[in-house]
C-alpha cells in the first residue's frame, strides 16, 4: 500500500505543508505515514487506518469546520486497534521530524501516481506504487474491501 498525499505547497524548512483540506488533512497524512511504517502487518494496518478514516469523515463534517474552525485530528481515538507498545512509536514519529520526513517521502512517491487534473477525484489511492484509476476509485468507495483484495487478506473485517 502506498501512502497518498494530496497536492500541496510546502515550506520544507518549517514543515509548513498546505493541503487541499488544510491542517486536518496534513495531520492525517503524517499519522498514516507513521502508522504504515511501524505497523508490522497488513490486517492491523487495515483496521487502524480504517478506524481513523471513519473518524475523519465524521470530524470533517463537524459544523465548526464549516465556519473556519478546523477540528483536531483524532490521533488517539483508534489506539485500541494497535498491539501493546506500538502506539507510542507511531505518536513519537508523528510528533517528530521523522513524521514530516515520511510525509515528504510519500509526497515524492505519489507524484508519478497521481491522475491528471480532472480525471479522478481526490483522494487518489495507489497500491504497490502503481497507477490504477479503477483500483483508486474502488479504494475511495470501499477502502477496506479494496485493501483486502489487493493484499489477499481474507478476514471478516474486510466486509465490515
Amino acid at each position: 500500500m502506498s501512502n497518498y498525499i494530496h497536492l500541496f505547497e510546502a515550506n520544507q524548512t518549517t514543515y509548513n505543508f498546505k493541503t487541499k483540506r488544510g491542517q486536518f488533512e496534513s495531520d492525517g497524512n503524517r499519522l498514516h505515514s507513521c502508522a504504515t511504517k511501524y505497523i508490522p502487518d497488513v490486517l492491523t494496518t487495515l483496521n487502524y487506518i480504517s478506524c481513523l478514516e471513519k473518524l475523519e469523515k465524521h470530524q470533517q463534517g463537524y459544523a465548526p469546520f464549516e465556519f473556519g474552525i478546523p477540528p483536531k485530528y483524532p490521533i488517539d481515538k483508534c489506539k485500541n486497534k494497535l498491539p501493546a507498545g506500538l502506539y507510542p512509536k507511531i505518536i513519537n514519529c508523528y510528533r517528530s521530524d521523522e513524521g514530516w520526513e515520511l510525509y515528504e517521502e510519500n509526497k515524492e512517491k505519489s507524484k508519478p501516481l497521481l491522475p491528471k487534473a480532472g480525471t479522478i477525484p481526490f483522494p487518489y489511492v495507489s497500491f504497490n506504487d502503481e497507477h490504477d484509476d479503477v483500483l483508486a476509485q474502488d479504494a475511495v468507495d470501499n477502502f477496506k474491501s479494496t485493501l483486502c483484495k489487493v493484499t489477499g487478506v481474507v478476514d471478516k473485517a474486510c466486509s465490515l
